[in-house]
């Protein structure tokens, strides 16, 4: 929904949520339960609705970010 300035974005359904975040260190988080994320630098945990995503998915976010952190 929306137009080219504006989106409308909804977690309504279950399977909808965060999927990717960055904590106020500047690090990428991690999803450690269905409601929470954690730094992995500082280990702080924030809360946010985490979507689910699929294993296929994760496996891909997971080696893009190691390479990342190898640079």
């Amino acid at each position: 929904m929306g137009d080219a300035q504006s989106y409308i974005l909804s977690t309504a359904e279950n399977e909808l949520g965060v999927i990717m975040a960055v904590s106020e260190a500047g690090s990428h988080m991690v999803p450690i339960s269905w409601r929470e994320m954690q730094c992995q630098s500082t280990k702080a945990i924030e809360y946010r609705k985490v979507a689910k995503p699929t294993k296929q998915y994760m496996d891909k976010l997971n080696s893009e970010l190691n390479q990342t952190e190898d640079t």
